[in-house]
């Protein structure tokens, strides 16, 4: 059983999870749960770089491995603690998540399934663009024109406060 702290790259404020999935788990499968913990949808072509090979599922004008991502278990490459290895998704837009062993867990929970344990920050979208565009995203929408459209909820919540519910209708006179 390995804890696994799952980082994307370049993105600040970070963008993590920590995972605990079975060594038995194959590299299709790892890739299966990093799309669920991030919220993403498959729809990209990917690859692991474990101790200097690519793995990953071949597709139609894609990448192609020497191996099948479903015969390869995590056990195969004998992790140890603090040891990394690099998940890089939708090759465009260049997302590339850094995979650290956190610890190898002797017994085994009852849930065979991956667990999620903790995490911080919201993932970007599935095909938001890479982590500029998402930068330049989250900017936005926490920048002057958020401010702006508070300002104008208050205002409506003020006159509403005050007993004119017709900003209700209309709070473009606001």
């Amino acid at each position: 059983m390995l804890q696994l702290k799952v980082q994307l790259r370049d993105v600040h404020p970070a963008v993590w999870r920590r995972v605990r999935v079975e060594d038995r788990l194959s590299i299709a499968d790892l890739h299966q749960v990093i799309q669920v913990l991030m919220g993403w949808k498959d729809d990209h072509l990917h690859r692991f770089r474990i101790h200097g090979r690519s793995y990953g599922i071949p597709a139609i004008g894609g990448l192609h491995f020497g191996e099948d991502a479903e015969a390869v278990p995590l056990a195969r490459f004998r992790f140890r603690p603090t040891e990394r290895f690099l998940y890089e998704y939708d090759f465009r837009a260049g997302w590339r998540i850094d995979i650290r062993v956190e610890t190898i867990l002797a017994t085994v929970p009852r849930s065979p399934h991956p667990v999620c344990l903790a995490g911080r920050e919201t993932s970007p979208p599935d095909a938001c663009g890479g982590p500029q565009d998402f930068a330049n995203q989250r900017r936005a929408a926490f920048g002057w024109a958020m401010a702006e459209d508070l300002d104008t909820v208050a205002a409506i919540l003020r006159r509403v406060a005050e007993g004119n519910r017709s900003a209700l209708d209309n709070p473009d006179e606001c």
